[in-house]
């Protein structure tokens, strides 16, 4: 714990020194912790020695102006002063002299052996770095064919990898978006580097990065030469496919994932590295997205350009949204994909069953979820999310009750108080969903909350304000007092929507995808309000009422396919699952009161045996509900058919709740004990046909519905012929529990072939 206390005081002692060129005392940085005081000093000490002139970065470096013995084998232009040799690699050495006659320090990379085509790529090399104009690659100073030699800049600094372990996730965000603006300069010339690698970075003493080596650089066009780094050349540069401005990102990419976890990226299974957030634990998954999406093996997978990357690195340093997609989602996506194929691959083998299949496909579909959206899409529940959406859940009620109490009770008066309550509240939530970007379930929750609390402030100022006055008749209002007018409630509907929608787009989340659909649906319900479904609930013209809301579940059904085929799945999945819940309504609402039966001409009369109380439009309802129910049943296995994997997700609410649809309604319609006998018995067998079609279907909530129907059923029979006085009737159950579980036996018997 103190050695990770002492890294982060030396991290910021270090960003205080190359922002201000002073040392802070150790006792500024850490005045409560006497105890580090001295261990602090030794690190500061020897973060001084590794760079011994840091203290005054134009001071010439008493070293490097003291020459030495020219080695025999190094042959140096001009009046050059030999140094040392800074570097060596496959084609030559790099060494570091002294211009005496402009009084500079330069570098001058040599060819080993100088051959006519080595002297081209001499010229080539001279030539690329002279036609950039960037401060992250060096000056040319002159070349010399003759003995194989370039004169550049020389960089007073530290290697890429000596220091970067010491910088912040913003300082290495940073170096990589500076690099990667360095590269987009170079792309636009034409220029590929080719080679780009930690060796191939260093970071002068104010930590910009300086881009070194244009040896293997090219033209776009060229054909790939096959040479490069393997950790951190792009897989085309090997295999003879073409080389482009993404090539180089796939490096810059690699040297980021090395800098983030201190190792360069080794290909695994499939050719895929491990994901940083193994190797580093509490990495923001931002910056994991934006390393893979470099490192991804295809180079359409990658960021288009070196501008884009830039623009990413940006977005997560200003603390916005990233357009990598998720890397730890897409990394587990692929797995399971060969999972599920394994899946099929069984049942077509017979080793598993349908419904087998179907349930091991649900509990691989759980892991598709996201970690760090809202509650109901969360693969896990987590305690702060159950605390933050607890917290959202009471401070909405808390503004409704305050809204009641101001517009209802009139307990305060005037728009100013309720305006900053609400108005307050719902900025300060929205600010701080933009700030805790990297907190993103901390971030939607604030989000969600902002917006439910804005329809509340929206009304109050129209109403304390006097706009959108504009009165409908009484049976057209949702209030008949005046309290607001339609207009009001419409207007804020269409402003919550806009603000819910535009959040939803620029979070792609699910909880505020969740947030505009329903902000939509509540729009649909103000709009028809001006038909007077207010009146039609009143007076019970239910069916009305659900004519109304059929535009609304074809908008959802067709918006939520659009939005699939998009893969705006944040928005399609609520769509969705909102057309669902409405389409179940709707045929609720048109069944209350008989009117389908009546419209279709089989409006019932008194069956046989009723007696004079018989109710047909209750009993019109009651089948009705029924047939409802019998008809998502057939829905749902529809849905269970259809590619698309929402849509399948859809009819698991329908089989959940559709043996409930069939058989409720026939127990309520025999409680009123006002029909014949026969649908008591009628009862019964449709509770046992549910019960049998749950080990058809392979549903256990059919067999919830009817276990307890069958015994809803026994009770009502028993109650309706009184055969609790006849001991026949109990022998008579319990005889018949005993076949039955004989017959369970008989049955276990046959399949296990005991």
């Amino acid at each position: 714990m103190e050695n990770t206390r002492l890294e982060a005081l030396l991290e910021i002692y270090i960003g205080n020194w190359f922002q201000t060129g002073k040392a802070t005392p150790v006792e500024e940085l850490c005045p409560q912790e006497p105890q580090l005081h001295q261990a602090l000093e030794a690190l500061i000490a020897t973060f001084h020695k590794t760079d011994g002139t840091l203290s005054n970065p134009d001071a010439p470096d008493p070293h490097a102006i003291e020459p030495n013995p020219l080695p025999s084998n190094i042959w140096l232009p001009g009046n050059l002063i030999y140094i040392e040799e800074i570097g060596s690699g496959a084609f030559g050495r790099v060494v570091k002299a002294r211009d005496p006659q402009l009084d500079r320090l330069v570098a001058v990379k040599l060819v080993k052996k100088l051959s006519t085509q080595q002297a081209g790529d001499i010229i080539s090399e001279a030539r690329f770095l002279a036609a950039l104009s960037d401060p992250a690659f060096l000056s040319v100073y002159g070349v010399d064919v003759e003995k194989g030699a370039i004169i550049t800049e020389y960089v007073d600094g530290f290697d890429l990898l000596e220091i970067s372990d010491k910088l912040s996730l913003q300082q290495q965000a940073r170096l990589m978006a500076t690099l990667a603006k360095a590269l987009s300069r170079a792309h636009g010339k034409g220029i590929l580097h080719g080679d780009i690698k930690p060796g191939n970075i260093k970071l002068d003493r104010r930590l910009q990065p300086r881009l070194l080596d244009f040896g293997l650089a090219q033209h776009m066009g060229d054909q790939p030469h096959g040479w490069g780094t393997p950790l951190y050349a792009a897989p085309e540069q090997f295999e003879g496919g073409p080389v482009d401005p993404r090539t180089d990102l796939y490096s810059l990419g690699a040297v980021f994932y090395h800098m983030l976890c201190g190792k360069a990226p080794e290909p695994g299974p499939g050719g895929k590295p491990e994901l940083p957030g193994i190797l580093r634990p509490n990495l923001p998954h931002s910056l994991q997205a934006i390393t893979l999406k470099c490192l991804a093996l295809q180079p359409s997978d990658r960021y288009g350009s070196a501008l884009d990357l830039e623009q990413d690195l940006l977005r997560w340093l200003d603390g916005r949204d990233v357009m990598a997609p998720n890397a730890i989602a897409n990394n587990l996506a692929q797995k399971l994909s060969g999972h599920l194929k394994d899946i099929k691959a069984w049942r077509k083998a017979g080793l598993i069953y349908d419904h087998e299949e179907r349930m091991l496909e649900d509990s691989y579909g759980q892991l598709s979820k996201p970690l760090d959206d809202w509650i109901p899409q969360s693969r896990f529940l987590s305690f702060h999310g159950i605390v933050l959406y607890l917290g959202v859940s009471v401070l909405f009620f808390g503004s409704v009750c305050l809204f009641h109490a101001h517009h209802f009770l009139e307990i305060t008066s005037g728009w100013l108080y309720p305006t900053l309550m609400f108005g307050l509240s719902s900025a300060a939530l929205s600010w701080l969903a933009i700030r805790l970007k990297n907190a993103r379930s901390v971030s939607i929750a604030y989000d969600v909350a902002g917006i439910l609390i804005m329809p509340l402030l929206f009304l109050t100022l129209f109403r304390e304000w006097g706009w959108l006055t504009i009165r409908q008749d009484e049976t057209r209002a949702l209030f008949p007092s005046g309290i607001f007018t339609n207009a009001q409630l419409q207007v804020a509907a269409i402003l919550v929507f806009i603000q819910s929608t535009r959040r939803a787009w620029f979070t792609q989340t699910f909880a505020l995808g969740a947030v505009a659909i329903g902000s939509f649906c509540l729009l649909h319900f103000t709009l028809i309000l001006n038909r007077a479904w207010v009146t039609h609930l009143m007076d019970g013209q239910y069916h009305l009422v659900g004519i109304d809301l059929i535009p609304l579940l074809c908008v959802l059904a067709i918006g939520g396919h659009l939005l699939e085929k998009r893969d705006r799945e944040f928005l399609a999945r609520p769509a969705y699952l909102a057309a669902t819940f409405l389409l179940i309504l709707i045929l609720e609402l048109l069944a209350l009161n008989g009117k389908v039966l009546e419209v279709m001409g089989l409006s019932s009369s008194a069956p046989v045996g009723a007696p004079e109380a018989f109710d047909p439009i209750f009993f019109d309802t009651m089948v009705t509900l029924v047939f409802n129910g019998i008809l998502l049943h057939i829905l749902a296995r529809i849905l269970t058919r259809l590619p698309s994997p929402l849509l399948r997700e859809q009819s698991i609410w329908l089989y959940r709740l559709t043996p409930f649809l069939i058989l409720e309604p026939l127990a309520l319609m025999i409680s009123k004990e006002m029909y014949s006998p026969f649908y008591h018995w009628f009862y019964l067998l449709s509770s046992l046909g549910i019960l049998w079609l749950s080990g058809y279907l392979q549903r256990k909530s059919f067999y919830y519905a009817g276990i307890g129907n069958t015994l809803m059923a026994l009770y009502y029979i028993t109650s309706h012929y009184q055969w609790l006085e006849h001991i026949f009737w109990p022998l008579t159950l319990i005889t018949t529990g005993g076949l039955l579980l004989f017959m369970g036996n008989r049955l276990y018997e046959r399949v296990s072939g005991h």
